[in-house]
């Protein structure tokens, strides 16, 4: 089973997106990052369903 993690590219002095994609490269993560307000919800969901 893949795991889903939903990030704010943003965080972190917008800093996060390349560090997280180094972190769990070769890991069985997909990575969806947020667009803007409500998306993390709405991706959380679709995922939960």
């Amino acid at each position: 089973m893949t795991a889903l993690v939903i990030a704010n590219p943003k965080a972190g002095r917008g800093n996060l997106a390349g560090r997280l994609d180094a972190l769990l490269a070769g890991r069985d993560m997909e990575i969806i990052y947020t667009a803007g307000i409500g998306h993390a919800t709405e991706l959380a969901r679709r995922a939960r369903s």
